[in-house]
């Protein structure tokens, strides 16, 4: 029951607090639960064993208006955050809704670089494809992504984080526009020489472009290391 209440489409307060009487009702001390980030007002709570009741926090990095038409996605493609940082920014539902009226304010989270999920994708596809170090940060800049990073389908249509949120956004170039400037064809035959130069030179590109990441994420943070101010 209680792996069942980690899950992010299973949680809800009510069988959480079922979960609880339980352990009451039987005199065990049952481990506190983890509330799924997809439904958690604070992605780090934990619900203990005498309350569950949740703070909601206040924070609003950038302030933004709503405009006709718009939705959860286009607002978080534009703004370059993740859909669920609006979520947990504006304390909307799971699906994301409802967005303030035209004319409304929203509370925006710190910018990312972002790539919306799509059928099929999984944890290994988006690292490889967005030069993303490991799956730990994946799962470090976007809580809504479970432990075993394995929930991609529970979350297709959605924008999530494939750099870190805050930092400046990492200015390199796709991988694709990478691939046409290669001289050796990557669609040559497979076990030819110009096919292997082609993959030589695209994994010494991709290489080159994580080691520049890199480089830029650690001279952001060396120029952010002021200490934090309470609000």
């Amino acid at each position: 029951m209680r792996t069942n209440l980690e899950l992010p489409l299973q949680y809800t307060p009510a069988a959480a607090q079922e979960y609880l009487d339980t352990g009451l009702r039987c005199g065990m001390e049952l481990p506190s639960i983890e509330v799924p980030a997809a439904y958690a007002l604070n992605a780090t709570a934990k619900v203990p064993l005498a309350d569950n009741k949740l703070k909601t926090p206040l924070s609003c990095d950038r302030p933004y208006m709503v405009g006709s038409g718009d939705t959860c996605r286009s607002i978080a493609e534009s703004q370059q955050v993740s859909t669920f940082g609006l979520i947990q920014a504006k304390n909307l539902d799971s699906s994301c809704a409802p967005l303030p009226p035209v004319g409304g304010k929203l509370c925006l989270p710190k910018k990312c670089r972002i790539c919306v999920v799509q059928k099929g994708d999984n944890c290994f596809d988006i690292v490889t494809k967005n030069g993303v170090k490991a799956s730990l940060s994946l799962k470090a800049w976007n809580p809504v992504i479970n432990k075993k990073c394995n929930n991609f389908a529970d979350l297709v249509g959605t924008a999530i984080c494939v750099s870190e949120p805050g930092l400046p956004l990492p200015s390199f170039e796709d991988a694709r526009t990478k691939q046409k400037s290669v001289r050796p064809d990557m669609n040559a035959p497979m076990g030819t020489r110009e096919r292997r130069l082609a993959m030589e030179l695209f994994a010494k590109d991709f290489r080159e472009r994580i080691l520049r990441e890199d480089q830029e994420v650690a001279r952001a943070r060396e120029q952010n290391k002021a200490p934090d101010v309470a609000e």
